[in-house]
């Protein structure tokens, strides 16, 4: 069995899995055709934002 060829394939799943959840209106065709380079991009961009607005939320219930 080749571990480096299903660690790609769980890595591909969880790209797909982030984008059709968090990013509606990617189509498949979409999520293959851009680059992997572009596809980690938006994930991390993602994560950065949701953490900035959970941040401010957070500042903001103190806050009250």
């Amino acid at each position: 069995m080749d571990w480096g060829c299903i660690k790609l394939w769980e890595r591909l799943n969880e790209e797909k899995f982030f984008f059709f959840y968090h990013l509606n209106g990617l189509s498949l065709g979409d999520f293959w055709t851009m680059p992997p380079i572009e596809r980690q991009w938006h994930i991390k961009r993602f994560i950065q934002q949701r953490n900035r607005e959970n941040e401010e939320i957070e500042k903001r219930s103190k806050k009250k």
